[in-house]
């Protein structure tokens, strides 16, 4: 029951993020929410029996841990205008990071865009990685089903979703 309220919320937010700002409270209640979840899953897996599914459920705590990190991340794994960063002080990334890696900033509507910190950019890889390996956890498990499972496959392309997403941030 957990882990469908999980996707049922997690799918609603996936599709607010993209269509529509849903402002600092709908972020942080939606991060509470996927924590909350990810805890209770959490108290699952040690009572899971069973290898291939405690795998799953570690793999859905994953993509929780994802989801998470994509929430609270936004602001700065997405380039906006420098001068106009969450931190107010006019730096988007908290200042004094070098713009080497990156390259050149890019240009939107005349002003720089800021650089994606390092540390984060190496968060978001895991995230990626960790989002992969979990779907393709559940397309091991449907190659080794030998039957098409519409719930396992779902299950793996909302893994690749999530690395998509965090890919494409």
């Amino acid at each position: 029951m957990v882990v469908h309220s999980n996707h049922l919320v997690m799918s609603i937010g996936m599709i607010a993020m993209v269509w529509a700002n849903t402002g600092t409270i709908a972020t942080w209640g939606q991060s509470v929410f996927f924590t909350a979840l990810a805890a209770v899953m959490a108290i699952g897996l040690l009572r899971t029996p069973g290898r291939d599914l405690r795998i799953s459920l570690a793999s859905h705590l994953a993509l929780n841990a994802a989801m998470v990190w994509m929430l609270l991340a936004m602001p700065l794994l997405m380039a906006h205008p420098m001068g106009t960063g969450a931190h107010g002080d006019g730096s988007a990334d908290g200042g004094g990071h070098d713009s080497g890696h990156h390259g050149d900033h890019s240009m939107a509507h005349g002003m720089p865009l800021s650089q994606t910190p390092d540390w984060a950019t190496a968060v978001n890889w895991v995230a990626i990685a960790l989002s992969a390996l979990a779907a393709a956890w559940w397309l091991i498990l449907l190659v080794r089903s030998c039957r098409i499972g519409i719930h396992t496959l779902c299950h793996a392309v909302m893994g690749l979703g999530m690395a998509g997403m965090l890919a494409l941030m």
